[in-house]
């Protein structure tokens, strides 16, 4: 994989295996295990990952969760579980919808369309995610962190902040 400007992504020197995680809740995870915090935050990071694992495994075991694998466009499987065809989703509705970037494929509208009528009507909280790399594209003035505008419109709301500017200058 490579970035817009042609440069690897893969593992270099600058990955940080605890990005994504709540450092003080690794943290508390280590010292409930014995560990200094301050010296071994991986050994931290460690069981912090072995217990949420564990209670995944806890939850998938006591909970009724299934996974269902398919290889159907989205478009069919959506309709073919709101028509029932297909057997292992008969009468299914769902707390959450991961759609991931089909949006970016066939259309947000679209997406809306054929997977919000399968929510969960008596959960208040189910709702769709999505995500999408070519947003920005399409919406003038918008930002994203990989974006390459995103340093042009942050480069100049700073200078709009005359505070940040004089600070700025001291460097």
């Amino acid at each position: 994989m490579f970035t817009p400007q042609g440069e690897w992504i893969g593992l270099s020197g600058n990955v940080n295996p605890l990005h994504g995680w709540d450092v003080l809740s690794v943290r508390r995870t280590g010292l409930r295990y014995g560990i200094d915090s301050s010296g071994d935050i991986l050994g931290c990071l460690f069981f912090h990952v072995k217990s949420e694992l564990r209670e995944f495994a806890l939850r998938v075991k006591e909970l009724n969760i299934n996974f269902h694998l398919v290889q159907y466009d989205p478009r069919l499987l959506s309709k073919g579980i709101s028509l029932g065809i297909l057997p292992a989703f008969h009468g299914a509705s769902f707390d959450r919808i991961d759609m991931g970037d089909t949006g970016d494929e066939m259309g947000m509208a679209e997406c809306l369309a054929d997977w919000a009528p399968l929510l969960d009507r008596e959960n208040e909280h189910a709702c769709l995610m999505a995500h999408s790399k070519i947003w920005y594209k399409s919406i003038p003035g918008a930002v994203a962190r990989d974006n390459p505008r995103a340093i042009e419109a942050l480069m100049k709301r700073c200078e709009k902040m005359h505070e940040l500017v004089r600070r700025t200058y001291i460097f």
